[in-house]
Parts: C-alpha cells; sequence; structure tokens
C-alpha cells in the first residue's frame, strides 16, 4: 500500500457541491457521502479530461487516516486535491471552482493521482477542507472510495508468544501449535503485539489464520475486521459461547469471544484469493480452545 502521510488525518462530514469544469456537456463524476459522513464515493463513468466534482465542509481530526480506495478500469487518471475551507472561498457560482481551484496562490495540502486498484493512505494537517477531483488523462470507468478510519497502532514484531503477551501487557498468550485440523496440523508462523493486544499468525496447509487476545477493557472486539458477511451465529464451545460470522453457511471466516479480561478472535483466510472461506465446525472447535 502506498503511504502519503503529510501531517494528521481526515474525518469527513460534507454537504455535497457538484461542477461540470472545462466544458458544458453532462456530468461524467459524481460523488457521494455515506450518511454517517465516513465515507465518499466518487463514480467515474468515461469522463474527459477537466471533468471535476466538488464537496464541502471537510474536517480535519487528529486520529484518524482517510483511504482512498480506487477501482477504476482503463487508463483514466483522477486527481484529488484537499484545499483548506478558507482558501476556497466559493459561493453560489460554480465557475468559481475553476478559479479558486487553479490558484497557484493556494495551498494544497494533499494532492494525489489515483488510477487503477492500488488503494493508498494518506493525511493533511487538521483544519476545514474543501475536496476537489479532476481528470487528468486517460479514459475509464469505475470508483473511487474515500474511507475515513481510525489511524491504525503499528505492530510490533515479537519472536515468541510469551514476547508478544508481554509486550502488549498481557498475563499469557497460548496459541494452537500442532492442533490437527482437517488440513494437517497447525504451525504459527509470526506473533507481534501493540498495546492491549497480541497476535499470532498461523497456518495450516493453503490456510493462513490469525488469533488476537487483548484486554477487553480496551477492545470489545479485537479482530479489527469490518467486513459484513452474509451468514452469522453462535456456538458453544468447551463451555464459551463463540459468535461466528462468514460467507457461507456454517463456515467461520471470522470467530470472536470474551471472558471477563480479555476478548479473543481468530480470523481464517483462503489461498488463492478465496475471500469467502471459512473453517468448518470440526476445525474450529480445537483452534478456539487452544488460544488462551
Amino acid at each position: 500500500m502506498k503511504r502519503f502521510l503529510l501531517a494528521l488525518t481526515l474525518i469527513v462530514a460534507v454537504a455535497l457541491v457538484m461542477a461540470r469544469c472545462g466544458n458544458t456537456s453532462e456530468f461524467s463524476m459524481g460523488m457521494e457521502m455515506n450518511p454517517d459522513g465516513k465515507d465518499a464515493v466518487i463514480t467515474v463513468q468515461d469522463p474527459d479530461v477537466g471533468d471535476c466534482v466538488a464537496a464541502g465542509s471537510m474536517i480535519v481530526g487528529e486520529n484518524d487516516t482517510v483511504y482512498i480506495e480506487p477501482a477504476l478500469e482503463g487508463d483514466v487518471v483522477i486527481r484529488i486535491q484537499m484545499f483548506p475551507e478558507s482558501e476556497a472561498d466559493i459561493d453560489d457560482d460554480p465557475a468559481l471552482l475553476t478559479e479558486e481551484f487553479t490558484d497557484e496562490s493556494k495551498e494544497i495540502p494533499l494532492e494525489i493521482d489515483v488510477s487503477g486498484t492500488e488503494p493508498i493512505e494518506c493525511g493533511i494537517a487538521p483544519g476545514d477542507y474543501m475536496v476537489y477531483a479532476t481528470t487528468v488523462t486517460g479514459s475509464g470507468s469505475g470508483t473511487i472510495i474515500l474511507r475515513v478510519g481510525e489511524q491504525p497502532t503499528p505492530w510490533t514484531q515479537a519472536a515468541t508468544a510469551e514476547e508478544a503477551a508481554k509486550g502488549a501487557g498481557l498475563d499469557r498468550f497460548e496459541v494452537p501449535d500442532g492442533v490437527q485440523t482437517s488440513l494437517g496440523p497447525v504451525a504459527p508462523l509470526s506473533f507481534g503485539y501493540q498495546e492491549g493486544v497480541a497476535e499470532a499468525d498461523i497456518s495450516a496447509a493453503a490456510v493462513e489464520m490469525r488469533a488476537r487476545k487483548g484486554l477487553k477493557a480496551s477492545y470489545e472486539d479485537v479482530s479489527f475486521d469490518e467486513n459484513e458477511y452474509k451468514y452469522e451465529w453462535s456456538r458453544d464451545i468447551g463451555g464459551t459461547i463463540v459468535k461466528c460470522y462468514g460467507n457461507r453457511d456454517g463456515e467461520a471466516t471470522k470467530t470472536v469471544w470474551s471472558d471477563d479480561t480479555y476478548s479473543y478472535a481468530l480470523l481464517a483466510y483462503g489461498a488463492g484469493g478465496d475471500d469467502d472461506y471459512g473453517l468448518p465446525a470440526e476445525d474450529l472447535d480445537g483452534l478456539v480452545e487452544a488460544i488462551k
């Protein structure tokens, strides 16, 4: 993932203003915000060079990151610029967009060209901003998602599960090692930690898994997985009620549970881009019981 870290980051909360720059034909790009003000979606449909949209009232927070997630086909390049609202004094006349946003005297805290599908993480200094997107070159279609989320705490590598537990401030961290599954025995690959959470990457044949344990007072869900799943169900494993999530009935891609002090999570990743892979019940039981 490319990184463009200029200072801090964005919380997006906008009332939209749309404009066409450069010619007088109908819009071929548009921008929509989700009701929670956290995500913006730019839709691109074979725009001409110079086509643009603008949105107002972006508020910068201190502990968030803006993620630019393009899904563009063709060779189209979209330039995204973010300007201080005080510098982009735009009234009801959309024609001012071109003048205001292309004035070389205006400060541009963030300017980035977006194409293809490679995600980008970026941030700017605190303040109120306008966002501006324009077609630079090429032709194509697709979407660009501007997603705002809390800046992740960096993980520190550890040599062992014990070292990861100590670094995270946990009493212990035990992970599956040698547990038999339908794919063969499980083996830990690596360990890491951040404040309050320890994790381990483990594998069995063509499946990789991630086990986490964290302080419940700080993290109710240590999976840090915000994906939506088709199925959701609960199971009793050794007297512990676990919640399972997956896109295939009875196969858990995400499993979470907790006790009075700690939260736990187990994530499964299939090989070859199988994003819907999930652990069957006969494999899940032994793995969950081994995470302590």
